[in-house]
This record gives C-alpha cells, structure tokens and sequence, in this order.
C-alpha cells in the first residue's frame, strides 16, 4: 500500500520540487555555511560513523531536489516566527514517537538564552520496568557569539550504566561568523583516548561566500593528515552561484582528480535557466553527462516549463526524456502541471500524468488531483486525489488521500494524516492512518506542520507527540537583563524557592518549573507585577530532588534559571 502512497504523491513532490524552485531561487545563490545551519554531521550522527574517506561541505544546494527533502530537519532545527509575530519564536522542548507495535521513543531538548540547542536526549521505553531508558545523548558547546564549537556524541551502557563516548567534532570560525575548520575524531575503547579521523578547512571571498572546501582523513599508519577530496566554487557578480567542483586526491599521482561538476546558468532576472550536472570519466579524461535541467518562466518569475535531458546510451550528447509544464495564479501558486515524456521514435512530447491543484487564500494546498495518460484509448485516467484541512491559524487538521480503483469505477480511502493542537498545553499531536474497511493506525514517515514549518519524522510511526516552548528565548540558561532582574534563592533549595523579580512596568507574569528533560512539571500565575521588586515563594516539596529550569514570563520578557532542588 505505501508503495501506491509513493507513487501518488509523485507528482505532488514534483510540484513542490518546483514551488521551491521559484519561490525560493535564492538558493540558488552565493553557497554560505552558517554556523546556526543544520549540519551535515546530523545525517553521519543519524548513520553511526564519522566519514572514513571524505567530508561534503554542508548545505549544498540542488536543484532538483525536492521540496519534501529539502525542508527534512531534525527536531534541533525546529525554530522559527509565527506569522505576523516576529517576535515569538517557537522551539521544540520535547517529541515522542508511539508506533503501532507499541514501541515509544522520546527526543527532548535543552537550549541556551539564545535558542542554540545545548543537548538531544534520545530514550526508548522500557515496557518491562516501565521507566525511560536513556538511549543517545549529543551535547553541543557554544562561543559568545552563538557559533557552534563542538558536538559530543555518547551512547548509553546499560550494564555500566554510564554514558560512553562515541564521536565528537570541534568547530572554529572567523571574525563573521564563517567556519574556518572542522575536526571528527572517534572515541578509541582500546587506548581509552579520542583518536582522528577527519578534517575540513574552508575558505571564503569578501562577501562571505565559500570559494573551496578541502577535505583530509587521519593515517593510522603513517600518523598523518592525507587529502581526500577538495570543492571549489565560483559566482556571478550577483553572488549566484555558477559551478561546483568536486574533486578526489589521487595517492599515485599525488595530484586532483576530476570527480564531479555542476554548472548553473541563469536569465536576465536572476532565475535559475539550467543547471547541468557532470561525472568525470578517468578512461576517457573528459567529462560525461548526467543529466541537465533547464527551466522557463513568465514575466512574474514564475516557472512555466522544465525539461530534464539525460545522455543517450550511444554516446555523450543529451537528449530530451522528461518535460513539465505549469500554470500559475496571480500568488505564484500551481494550478496545473503536465508531465510528458519525449518518444524518440516520433520526435515529440507525450503526455504522462497531469495533476490540478487549489489553494486556500493563504497559499496553502487544498486539494490535488492526478490522472495519468492512457496512451492506447488517448484519454486521462484517474489515479488519486487528495483534500487537506486547515485551523484558522493555517495549521494543517487532516489530509486523506484516495485511489481509483478503476475495476469497480470508485474513489477508495489509501491514507490520512490528523493533527492535534492545544495552544495552552503548547502540544502538536500528529496520527497516521491506512484504510482496510475502516481507518486504522499504520507507521509511516508523518510530517507534522507546525506553524508554517515541517517537522520530518525520520522514523516510522504511527503517532508523534509534540511539545514546544514559545518566548524569547527557549529553556535553558540566560543571561541577566538590565531592564528586567530575575534570580532565585535559596539554590539548592528543599521544600521552597523564591523568586525574585524587578520589572520596570507593570506586567501579568507566570511561573514554570521544567525538569532536566524539558517537561513541564510545576506552573504558577504571579499575576500582576508591579514596578520595583517583587518576591514570589514557590513550593516545591513534592518534587524529586534533581536538576530543574525555572521560568519567569511575562510582558515579553521571558528568562530562565538552573534550580537544584535537594531533598
């Protein structure tokens, strides 16, 4: 059934493919690594390995990826501005992910004042004890300046009942912000020491842009840093980027080997044109296609067509094999696209598949509706549609997807995604459904739409539960403020904490308690604050001694305290 699910939504992902193409050319632009982007050491975390052979600068942009790809992050990278309230940002505290076996899983976070994720705790629970299992633990480590310095990887032991170390990376940047190096290195159980395994050192021009990346691996037996593969990359006078070139060391002729290039051409306004990708072919020393896209657009800069081309099994030369067509409104949004694929034989596009699509004032999806070409009768066939369901804060609620099932001539309920949203709570639940005579709960990869952001669930669930935090800053340490004055004392503390406060102006504030994962666990309305000092006691004899964050929040303003409470 999920192998009919992939196949319906490949239009959809084609669509969105092109969405982001046009409404977000800028990707296309000068290649910047910021140290805030999400890193590529999430993927090799994800996979267990440190890169034995080379490292691949982070967010490379390509063209033909799909949206659906392009806007996967982990739970870290979740943040971002609720629409129209630029000032309230919203940060994942904790997710849980529930599968139909019964098997649970839970990511939590802690971040510092700025939001800069300082750990991800991965648990697994134990159905025997009935208690959280600590699974993974990454802890990463900030300068003053909020660019990333490290990233600490530990796996749990059970039987030692200890964290032991795995990977671990370190960062340094230039004045701007730019990563000048990076460093992985792997824990060594036999000599008990962190020993090397990669390295990567970066240079950039005036404005910032990346012009090469150089990547090494460590040597076990000669104990020394060799080359591995280098990326050069040069820009229009626009800061667009026009080609990247992958390159390998090669050990016998001590010199750079041609690996892989891609090189972007552009219009007179700025849109991307083409975008041609090459692989080197050491036999022949010369580079071979593997495919070229080109696009056009109207006078909005909206796309109307892109053509894919791929070589032609006799020889080098790029022939024609995929095209699509869009029609736009007035926003931008695709009403209708038309797949086509080139017949040789006749010289001429054939049609393929077509989709139509309505959107709701926002720009959001409403509908879609595929049908494929039945080139025998010459006439459309219907495969699938879908309809999805939105909040009054644009939130999706509910999307089904449905088949046709042409022997019996009827729509037949496939799959359906529902989401949940309690706004006090600051709770996201989303549930994955697939149809056998009713709905019933299966896992799958569920995307959760949270504010006008994806999650990506890289796990198969049937269920994900989402608690996020809203303010300034996220839970964590911060840092005092000269307006406002927030401190908590007696720290330790036993049966009660107070906290005192001086404001400025007069605000309604709230009190929360969060213990070390993040979970809500003690909140308290202080009311009105007047201006001056004021002092709140809190109780907090019936919590467990241990490590907690304490919140004050109010007016806007929105800071936290480490609170150890012992018993």
């Amino acid at each position: 059934m999920k192998k009919h699910l992939i196949l319906s939504l490949l239009l959809i992902f084609t669509l969105f493919s092109n969405l982001f193409a046009q409404k977000h050319s800028e990707q296309f632009n000068g290649t910047k690594f910021s140290a805030k982007s999400p890193l590529i050491i999430d993927r090799l975390i994800e996979n267990r390995q440190v890169p034995k052979h080379s490292i691949t600068p982070l967010n490379l942009k390509i063209p033909d990826r799909p949206l659906i790809q392009a806007s996967h992050f982990t739970p870290a990278d979740f943040q971002n501005s609720k629409a129209n309230t630029d000032e309230l940002a919203y940060f994942y505290d904790s997710v849980f992910l529930y599968t139909t076996t019964g098997e649970i899983t839970k990511m939590s976070s802690l971040r510092d004042g700025s939001g800069n994720v300082l750990s991800e705790l991965k648990q697994v629970w134990d159905t025997v004890n009935n208690n959280w299992q600590n699974s993974q633990i990454r802890i990463n480590t900030y300068d003053a300046s909020g660019y990333q310095l490290s990233v600490l990887l530990q796996d749990w032991d059970i039987e030692g009942n200890q964290w032991l170390n795995v990977l671990k990376y370190r960062f340094t940047h230039d004045d701007n912000g730019n990563r000048i190096t990076e460093l992985g290195q792997e824990w060594s159980t036999e000599n008990n020491n962190w020993v090397n395994v990669a390295r990567g050192n970066y240079t950039y021009d005036n404005f910032g842009f990346i012009i090469s990346y150089i990547a090494e691996v460590w040597e076990t037996s000669s104990n020394k840093w060799i080359y591995s593969r280098k990326y050069s990359f040069t820009y229009n006078s626009f800061g667009q980027q026009l080609l990247m070139l992958s390159q390998d060391w090669g050990i016998t002729n001590n010199d750079w080997i041609n690996h892989i290039r891609d090189t972007y051409t552009y219009d007179e306004s700025g849109n991307l044109h083409s975008y041609l990708f090459e692989e080197w072919d050491i036999e022949s020393n010369a580079w071979q296609n593997v495919a070229k896209y080109t696009f056009s657009y109207d006078a909005s800069g909206y796309m109307l067509t892109e053509i894919i081309q791929l070589p032609d099994t006799e020889n080098n030369a790029l022939v024609n094999r995929l095209k699509s067509n869009f029609t736009n409104d007035e926003s931008g949004n695709i009403l209708n696209q038309l797949n086509q694929y080139w017949d040789a034989g006749i010289a001429v596009w054939v049609n393929d598949g077509k989709g139509d699509y309505t959107w709701n004032e926002s720009g959001k999806m409403l509908s879609s509706f595929i049908q494929f070409w039945e080139r025998p009768t010459s006439t459309w066939t219907f495969y699938s549609k879908s309809n999805t369901a939105y909040d009054e804060s644009g939130n999706e609620l509910s999307s089904v997807l449905k088949m046709w099932e042409q022997n019996h001539n009827v729509w037949v309920n496939t799959s359906k995604f529902e989401y949940q949203y309690d706004y006090e709570a600051k709770n996201v639940v989303g549930f994955y459904y697939e149809w056998d005579d009713d709905w019933f709960p299966a896992d799958a990869n569920i995307y959760i739409s949270i504010f006008d952001n994806y999650f990506y669930n890289i796990y198969e669930t049937s269920k994900i539960e989402f608690y996020y935090s809203t303010g300034i800053s996220a839970i964590g340490d911060d840092a005092g403020s000269e307006k406002n004055a927030f401190t908590i004392y007696p720290n330790p503390a036993g049966k009660t904490v107070n906290v005192k406060f001086r404001s400025s102006s007069s605000i309604s504030g709230n009190i929360s308690i969060y213990d070390a994962f993040g979970k809500l666990v003690k909140e308290i309305p202080t009311g009105n604050i007047f201006p001056g000092e004021s002092v709140f006691p809190v109780d907090v004899s019936l919590l467990e001694a241990g490590i907690y964050l304490i919140k004050l929040s109010g007016g806007g303003f929105y800071q936290t305290r480490k609170l150890m409470i012992a018993k």
